[in-house]
C-alpha cells in the first residue's frame, strides 16, 4: 500500500514538473492570435497616424499661407483677380485664379501678385515697387508662399462695396486633400472719403480705374475678323465686329472731385498695322481692325495684346510741416501742396482665336520603308511619309492619325473635317469613297484630333493614299499625311485576275478610272471568252452583302490533267455585262460593253533572294519568298518544296524534314477562297545533326504544285503573251542552287576533292604547288580566285583569307 501511494505521488509530481504536448500547442495558438491582433492594431494605428499627420501638416501649411496673404491684404487699398501684363509663363494668370493687391508701404506704392504654379503645385508671391521719379513700375521679384497647393481661386466681388476679399486654397499630398475658405476684411476702405478735419498726405488721395470687358476674344478666320466675345466664349456673349470694332468702356473712382473721367488709352503688344484704337482719350474707345493688313497674320507671332487705360490727377492738399519760428522754437504749420497722383493702370486682355498651322502624322499603324519590303518586291514612293503594314495574320494594321494643331485660344482647334484620297494610275488624287480600299473612322472630329484609317481587301502595295484634316473654325488651314502600302508578305497580287479566290467585282469595277462612283445594279457573265469559261470554272453571283462576286475554280478539272494544264497555261477573257441603277452600262463611261475581265497564265517567280545561288551555314536559316501569280495558295500541299528529288513534295504531311542536309518549313500563312495569298515564305535551315557537309550543290525547287504536277514538272516557258512586263510565259516552278558552307567560322563554300559537279569543282590535278579555285561568297557571289589549294603530305590544304585550312575527308570540311 505504501509503495502504491509513493507511485501515485511520483506520477503527480511528474505531471506538475512540465507542459504536456497539448498544453504547449494551445499556448502557441493563443500566443499567435495575440501576436496577430497586436500587429494588426499597430499597423492600423500607424496608417491612421500617417493620415492624420498628413492632414495636420496640410492644415498647418494652409493656415500659414492664408495668414501671409491676409497680412498683405488687410493693409491694401484695392484687390483684383486679373492681370493684364505678363508674369512668368509657368504661373496661372487667368481671371479668378490670380490675386493682385495694391498697397502703400513706407510711402512707396507696392503691388503684390499671388499666382499658382500648377506644374509644381506651388503658390508664388510676386511683388514690385512704383518709382515715383520715372513714373514706372520696377521688375517683379518672386518668392515661394507654399507647397502642395493644387488649386487657388479668388473672389473680389465684394471688395469695392464691403472691403471683403474671399479666396480658397486646395491642398493635395499623398492622395489626401484639404480645402480652406478664407475671408479678409481690408482695413483701408477702398476709395472712401477721408475725414475732412484730418490733415491729408499724398497717400490719402485715392484713385482707381475700372475697365469692361476684362477679356475680349477676337476670331481671326481666313484673314478677317468676323466675331468677338466678351469675357467668355459663348453664344450669349458673341458680337459682330463689323466696321465699328470692339468697344471698351472705362470707369474712374476717386475720393477727390474730378472735372472729367476721361482716361488715356493705348495698346500694348499689338501689331499696330493690324489693330488700332479709335480714340486716345475719353471714357470709351474701340479696338479696330485693318483688313488691308490681313497678310500679317500668316507669320505674326502675336496671340494676345492689351488695351491699357491710365489716368493722372493733380490736387491741392493740406500738409502738416514742422518749421522754426523767430524764437527758435519748432512748431507745426499747415501748408497747401499741389501733387500729381497716378491711378493703377487697368487693362483689357485681347485674346486672338486663330489657327496657325495643322500637321498630320501617324501615331500607330505606320512604319518607314524597310529593306525587307524591297526584298518582297515592294514599291517605295518618294511622296510617302510612312507605310501601312500587316500583322502576323497578313492583315493591314489600322493606322491612327493625329492632327497637331498650332492655334491660340481655341479648344481642340475648333474641330476638324477629314478627307481620304487615293492616287489613280494617271497620278491624280481623287477622294477615296470605295471602302474596299480604305476608309476613315469619322468625317468630323470636334472633341479630339485623332482619326483612324482601316483597310479593305483591295488595298495593295504600290497604292498611295492621302489624309487631309481641315480646320472647321478656319478652313483655310489644313494638314495632310501621305502614306503608301507596304507589301503584305501574303503576296503583291491584288486578288483580282486570280484563280481559287472570290473576286469582288464591284470593287474591281469601281477601281477603274472614271468608274469610281459606279453604282452597280447587275453583273452577268457573257457566253464568250476562253475555252475554259464555262459554268464549272467560273461563277458570278450576288453575295449576302449585296455585292457581286466571281469565283474562278481551279479544282474544276481534277478529272483531266490536260484540261487542268490548259486551265493554268492559257489566259481567260470573261465578258462582264454591267449596268448601274440608272440603266447605264460601262460603255456610257467610255469603256466597252461587255467589260472584259482577263485572267493570265500562272507564273511562279522569285521574290527574295533574287540570286540563284545561296550559301547556308550549319545551324543557320535563310528565308525564301516565292510568289505564285494568278494562283491562290489555298492550302499546304498546293505549294511544293523539292530538294534534289523532283518528284516528292516535302510540303506535305510529315515530309518537310526528310532531307539529310536541309529542313524546309513554310512559315507564312495560307489563304482560302476569301483570303488571297500568293506569297509563300519558307525557312530553310542547314541541319546541325548531320556532321557531313554535302560537297555537292543541291537544287531547291518551289512550285505551284497542282500546276507543276499536271504539266509533268515542265516550265512551259516562252508562250509569247504579254504578262504585264516583257513576254508572257507560264512557269510552274523556280529553282535555287544551295551550297552548305564548308569553311570553319566562315559562311562560304570552297570546293573539296569530293566536289565533282556544279559550277565550281575541284581541279583535276592538285599537288604541292598551290592552285587557285573558285568558290561562293556568303551572298552567293561567285569568286573566281577564292582560295589556293595544294597537298601537304597526305593532306589537302587550303589558304583562304590569310588562314590555312585542312580538308576532312570524312566530313568534307575545311577546318583550321
Amino acid at each position: 500500500m505504501g509503495k502504491k501511494m509513493e507511485k501515485v505521488r511520483s506520477l503527480e509530481q511528474n505531471k506538475r514538473s512540465g507542459f504536456t504536448l497539448v498544453e504547449l500547442l494551445v499556448a502557441i495558438a493563443i500566443l499567435g492570435v495575440l501576436s496577430v491582433t497586436v500587429v494588426y492594431m499597430m499597423v492600423t494605428s500607424s496608417k491612421t497616424y500617417g493620415k492624420l499627420s498628413v492632414e495636420a501638416q496640410m492644415q498647418s501649411e494652409a493656415q500659414l499661407v492664408a495668414n501671409s496673404i491676409s497680412e498683405i491684404a488687410i493693409d491694401s487699398f484695392n484687390a483684383t483677380d486679373s492681370y493684364a501684363e505678363s508674369i512668368d509663363s509657368k504661373y496661372d494668370a487667368t481671371q479668378g485664379k490670380i490675386l493682385v493687391l495694391d498697397s502703400t508701404v513706407d510711402g512707396e506704392k507696392k503691388q503684390y501678385i499671388v499666382a499658382l504654379d500648377g506644374a509644381e503645385n506651388n503658390l508664388c508671391l510676386a511683388e514690385r515697387t512704383y518709382d515715383a521719379g520715372t513714373k514706372t513700375w520696377g521688375a517683379l521679384t518672386y518668392s515661394l508662399l507654399g507647397n502642395y497647393v493644387n488649386d487657388f481661386s479668388v473672389d473680389v466681388s465684394r471688395v469695392e462695396k464691403d472691403n471683403m476679399l474671399n479666396f480658397t486654397l486646395e491642398y493635395e499630398k499623398d492622395n489626401r486633400t484639404y480645402n480652406g475658405n478664407y475671408q479678409v476684411l481690408m482695413r483701408n476702405k477702398a476709395y472712401a472719403d477721408k475725414d475732412k478735419d484730418k490733415k491729408q498726405t499724398v497717400d490719402d488721395v485715392r484713385i482707381a480705374l475700372g475697365l469692361e470687358p476684362k477679356v475680349v476674344y477676337i476670331d481671326v478666320v481666313a484673314g478677317s475678323v468676323p466675331n468677338y466675345y466678351l469675357n467668355t466664349v459663348s453664344d450669349a456673349n458673341k458680337r459682330s465686329v463689323g466696321t465699328d470694332g470692339v468697344e471698351l468702356t472705362s470707369s474712374v473712382v476717386c475720393n477727390q472731385a474730378l472735372e472729367n473721367k476721361d482716361v488715356n488709352w493705348r495698346l500694348v503688344g499689338a501689331d499696330e498695322a493690324i489693330f488700332s484704337l479709335s480714340d486716345a482719350t475719353g471714357e470709351t474707345s474701340k479696338v479696330q481692325w485693318n483688313p488691308t493688313a490681313a497678310y500679317g497674320f500668316a507669320d505674326s507671332p502675336i496671340d494676345s495684346f492689351s488695351a491699357v487705360i491710365s489716368k493722372s490727377i493733380t490736387v491741392t492738399i493740406d500738409v502738416e510741416k514742422e518749421v522754426t519760428n523767430a524764437e527758435g522754437e519748432t512748431e507745426t504749420v499747415i501748408e497747401q501742396q499741389t501733387v500729381t497722383v497716378d491711378a493703377p493702370e487697368k487693362a483689357s486682355q485681347i485674346l486672338l482665336r486663330r489657327i496657325k498651322k495643322i500637321t498630320v502624322n501617324a501615331t500607330s499603324g505606320s512604319t518607314q520603308w524597310k529593306n525587307t519590303y524591297t526584298e518582297m518586291g515592294g514599291t517605295q514612293s518618294t511622296e510617302a511619309q510612312g507605310y501601312a503594314y500587316v500583322d502576323n495574320n497578313k492583315k493591314y494594321v489600322p493606322m491612327t492619325l493625329n492632327a497637331a494643331i498650332s492655334c491660340s485660344n481655341i479648344a481642340y482647334g475648333g474641330g476638324l473635317t477629314w478627307k481620304l484620297y487615293k492616287k489613280d494610275e494617271s497620278g491624280n488624287w481623287g477622294e477615296c469613297t470605295n471602302t474596299a480600299y480604305a476608309k476613315l473612322a469619322t468625317d468630323t472630329t470636334t472633341t479630339t484630333t485623332n482619326n483612324t484609317v482601316t483597310f479593305g481587301g483591295s488595298v495593295r502595295n504600290g497604292q498611295l493614299y492621302k489624309v487631309v484634316a481641315t480646320s472647321i473654325f478656319d478652313p483655310t488651314y489644313s494638314g495632310e499625311y501621305i502614306f503608301g502600302i507596304a507589301p503584305s508578305g501574303a503576296g503583291s497580287g491584288d486578288g483580282f485576275y486570280s484563280r481559287g479566290y472570290y473576286i469582288d467585282l464591284e470593287s474591281y469595277i469601281q477601281s477603274l478610272p472614271g468608274l469610281e462612283n459606279f453604282d452597280v445594279k447587275e453583273i452577268r457573265k457573257g457566253a464568250g471568252g476562253s475555252s475554259w469559261d464555262n459554268a464549272s470554272d467560273v461563277r458570278v453571283a450576288k453575295g449576302e452583302d449585296g455585292r457581286y462576286y466571281m469565283y474562278i475554280n481551279y479544282e474544276a478539272y481534277q478529272y483531266s490533267q490536260e484540261k487542268k494544264k490548259d486551265f493554268y497555261m492559257n489566259p481567260g477573257d470573261f465578258e462582264l455585262y454591267i449596268t448601274d441603277q440608272n440603266g447605264k452600262s460601262s460603255s456610257d463611261y467610255g469603256y466597252t460593253n461587255p467589260l472584259y475581265y482577263v485572267v493570265r497564265p500562272v507564273l511562279v517567280t522569285k521574290a527574295s533572294p533574287q540570286r540563284d545561288v545561296v550559301v547556308i551555314q550549319k545551324g543557320r536559316t535563310v528565308d525564301f519568298k516565292v510568289q505564285t501569280q494568278y494562283y491562290n495558295l489555298i492550302k499546304k500541299d498546293y505549294f511544293g518544296i523539292y530538294i534534289d528529288d523532283m518528284d516528292t513534295n516535302l510540303n506535305t504531311g510529315g515530309l518537310y524534314d526528310t532531307n539529310k542536309y536541309l529542313t524546309a518549313l513554310v512559315t507564312s500563312s495560307y489563304g482560302d477562297v476569301y483570303n488571297y495569298v500568293d506569297m509563300a515564305t519558307t525557312s530553310v535551315t542547314a541541319k546541325t545533326g548531320t556532321k557531313d557537309h554535302n560537297p555537292l550543290p543541291m537544287t531547291l525547287r518551289f512550285t505551284a504544285d497542282d500546276y507543276y504536277t499536271c504539266s509533268n514538272h515542265q516550265g512551259m516557258k516562252d508562250m509569247g503573251y504579254n504578262h504585264g512586263v516583257g513576254p508572257l510565259y507560264t512557269c510552274s516552278y523556280v529553282d535555287y542552287t544551295v551550297y552548305l558552307a564548308n569553311v570553319e567560322d566562315s559562311n562560304v563554300f570552297i570546293p573539296t576533292p569530293a566536289t565533282t559537279s556544279g559550277s565550281v569543282v575541284w581541279p583535276s590535278s592538285v599537288g604541292s604547288t598551290k592552285v587557285s579555285v573558285a568558290g561562293y561568297n556568303a551572298d552567293g557571289t561567285l569568286v573566281s580566285d577564292m582560295a589556293k589549294v595544294y597537298t601537304s603530305g597526305s593532306k589537302y590544304k587550303c589558304d583562304y583569307n590569310g588562314v590555312t585550312y585542312t580538308y576532312s575527308r570524312t566530313y568534307h570540311y575545311w577546318s583550321k
